[in-house]
């Protein structure tokens, strides 16, 4: 588990630690750029790789919707001539 934690860490991470020990000239820390640089590199690849589309509606449901709407409008407007003409 903490293995894992720090892992994860590191690699998510990598570009704040580069930074870091690069402006405090630490050695020992170099392994940190190919994480840092993969991350980049992978975000590009995302970029390129998504491609918007527009889609049509699917309008039916709306459609039934709309439908049964204005058959209970109907309905009520009926209900209402009925109940004025009872005397």
């Amino acid at each position: 588990g903490v293995l894992l934690v720090i892992g994860e860490g590191l690699c998510l991470k990598a570009p704040k630690i580069r930074r870091h020990t690069e402006r405090m000239k630490i050695d020992g820390w170099d392994f940190i750029s190919k994480f840092a640089e993969k991350d980049k590199q992978q975000e590009d690849e995302d970029e390129n790789k998504f491609k918007s589309r527009l889609t049509e509606p699917i309008t039916k449901f709306m459609n039934d919707i709309d439908d049964s709407l204005n058959q209970s409008v109907k309905i009520v407007k009926i209900e209402r001539s009925l109940v004025k003409a009872e005397p």
